[in-house]
């Protein structure tokens, strides 16, 4: 993390203190709307606590759909299920409210927004409560109101028409642990269950935290499951500190991204932070008076959640959203919405909270009315690549144990799929090519050769291929004028153009498939954030989330001696070497990318199956530059 959060959370909690102790941002029944400033839940600055579970939140969900039944719709996980079975481990029930004009009917993108999974991270709930009035009371009052993704905007009724949104809330006993006198919010539920574990995600499992082993998880993946294809979505939680500097830290899920969904991914995240930027202008969220950080910190940024908080883990319902549901999905972390300040409730901080979470909803809205026409602004050379026929099956074993009782998902995998997305989404031909081929001069035509992974794999119709040949079409393709490429266990390829022996070579595994970038002044770095690392997800491949996923690279000096250019290293127990560059080689040159195609992993436990890749964003966003060369 990036910043010490005690003086901020010494200043927080001490301003906390000096508000009130017992009042409650809700007015219903004998407490006069008047008290919450004409409102069922009052503004975060009239304010003096965060909405009770058990006194105050179906109370005023009830009251909010009085105001406009025809578009708020307000039920329990239990009743949109059908199955009383779905409510928590303590057996309270989960509020779940739908937002659409019921009098449109037709077919409807859907939106789902998971709202404080972690009880102890209120944002999700207190922002998201309050903009379900906003919405009704805009529909009462101004049917054209605005809605927001970035800089597009449609009217609210608009908006209505053509979405439904679901809003649920799943962790209700950690929740109602916090009520006034109750004690504090809990982040797991009534089991001691972390439920954002828990969900049936794609690739390497989190043994202790088994897949829908609780009711809520069970239920709210029935529910989900059973209103069809997900448009967009966002699991809301809350944080200590932020390593973006943000309020609002936005965070993109582990998937199996083609490179039309990573340009979806892209745009959804530069949408939502202008939308969160544009509703602390709109409800006049002093940044200053939130902490003391005041022009610090900003009100939204975006980045994978490995680069936000630091680690991947298994069974995220984030990630569960975009991997089987196709969700274009960000999740979110709310600065100081967690552990501390807790219970204390400080109004301005939670102003910037509310702002955000409105602004991440809101984005979510009006994003599924446009994301399906997202393209890809792709410019890449005459691409090839050594096509690869192997592929990583259930059917010829699974590599470890399965667990009495598992039922294994079966899978046919390969990192090759990525070569078939990446030319449906450029148009223009990538080519795969046989080994055999390569060595017998069919790159020659070619801007950029790939060896992704294995430098030199089985050629695909059985032929033999002599290594001696295949390297001598290679050196011939670069000293010709192409770009050699070579990511990941291909690295080590660079042997053969002049790097002095494998004592120059490392290798490392890290927990994250990562590149450590450098000033951000390389033209493949173009247009990366500024706190981009994370350049292929581990989990979804099979890869444990702690010291396991593989990096290649060659030592810096090395790299230098050979005239190459570093952009970003990765490091081991010796230091920092490069695992990012290029080098000349005759009238062409070799580049390195040691993170970003591995191949699946058996290795480990990985039940819900694997994927064929899982390139991020920032990875894909450097391979589509390096592959913008060009023969001179």
């Amino acid at each position: 993390m990036s910043r010490n959060p005690l003086p901020l959370v010494a200043f927080v909690l001490a301003a906390a203190l000096a508000l009130p102790g017992n009042a409650a941002p809700v007015c219903t029944g004998s407490v006069p709307a008047a008290a919450c400033g004409n409102r069922v839940i009052a503004d975060p600055l009239a304010s003096a606590s965060f909405i009770q579970y058990g006194s105050e939140a179906f109370q005023a969900l009830n009251a909010i759909e009085k105001i406009a039944p025809e578009v708020v719709e307000v039920g329990t996980l239990a009743e949109w299920t059908h199955n009383k079975r779905y409510v928590s481990a303590g057996g309270r029930q989960l509020p779940v409210v739908r937002l659409t004009d019921e009098k449109v009917k037709g077919p409807k993108k859907k939106v789902v927004v998971s709202l404080s999974i972690h009880a102890n991270e209120p944002a999700g709930r207190e922002g998201g409560f309050r903009y379900i009035e906003n919405v009704a009371r805009w529909w009462r009052t101004d049917r054209k109101h605005p809605l927001y993704s970035g800089d597009v905007k449609y009217p609210l009724d608009y908006v209505l028409a053509h979405t439904e949104v679901y809003l649920g809330v799943v962790n209700a006993d950690g929740w109602a642990a916090g009520d006034l006198g109750s004690g504090v919010y809990s982040r797991t539920n009534k089991n001691g269950t972390d439920l954002n574990r828990e969900f049936p995600t794609v690739g390497w499992t989190n043994r202790p935290a088994t897949p829908l082993s609780d009711p809520e998880s069970q239920g709210w993946v029935a529910f989900v499951r059973s209103l069809g294809p997900i448009t967009t979505a966002s699991d809301i939680h809350g944080e200590l500190t932020s390593s973006n500097n943000a309020y609002a830290d936005l965070m993109w899920p582990a998937a199996q991204w083609t490179p039309k969904m990573q340009a979806q991914e892209l745009q959804l995240g530069k949408h939502m932070i202008r939308t969160v930027e544009r509703k602390f202008t709109e409800q006049n969220v002093a940044l200053g008076l939130a902490t003391a950080a005041a022009g610090v910190q900003a009100p939204s940024n975006a980045a994978t959640g490995y680069d936000v908080v630091g680690y991947d883990d298994g069974g995220f319902m984030g990630d569960w959203l975009a991997q089987e549901r196709g969700a274009v999905e960000i999740d979110a972390e709310n600065f100081l919405s967690h552990s501390v300040p807790m219970n204390a409730w400080f109004g301005p901080l939670e102003q910037a909270h509310v702002a955000g979470v409105q602004g991440i909803i809101e984005s979510l809205m009006v994003e599924a009315l446009i994301t399906a026409n997202v393209r890809p602004s792709l410019k890449l050379g005459r691409v090839a690549y050594a096509f690869d026929p192997r592929r990583v099956r259930s059917s010829d074993g699974l590599g470890f144990d399965p667990e009495p009782g598992d039922k294994q998902r079966k899978y046919d995998v390969s990192r090759m799929r990525y070569f078939d997305d990446l030319r449906a989404a450029a148009g223009t031909p990538v080519v795969p090519l046989s080994t055999y081929d390569i060595a017998r001069g069919a790159a020659g035509k070619y801007d950029t050769l790939v060896l992704a992974d294995s430098a030199l794999p089985p050629d695909a119709k059985r032929r033999s291929v002599s290594q001696t040949a295949y390297v001598a079409a290679l050196r011939k393709f670069v000293q010709g004028g192409g770009q050699l490429l070579l990511t990941d266990a291909a690295v080590p390829y660079v042997r053969y153009f002049g790097v002095s022996g494998d004592a120059a070579l490392r290798t490392a595994k890290t927990n994250a498939g990562h590149i450590d970038f450098g000033t951000l002044d390389s033209p493949w770095e173009k247009g990366l954030s500024a706190t981009a690392s994370q350049t292929y997800y581990e989990v979804p491949l099979g890869f444990a989330p702690e010291n396991a996923a593989p990096h290649y690279g060659v030592t810096t000096a090395e790299w230098s001696r050979l005239h190459g250019t570093t952009v970003g290293t990765v490091s081991d127990a010796t230091g920092a070497f490069t695992a990012l560059g290029s080098m000349p080689y005759g009238r062409g040159s070799v580049a390195v990318f040691g993170a970003l195609l591995p191949t699946p992993t058996e290795e480990y436990d990985h039940v819900e199956g694997l994927k064929d890749y899982g390139v991020t964003i920032t990875g894909g966003q450097v391979l589509n530059a390096i592959l913008g060369y060009k023969r001179h």
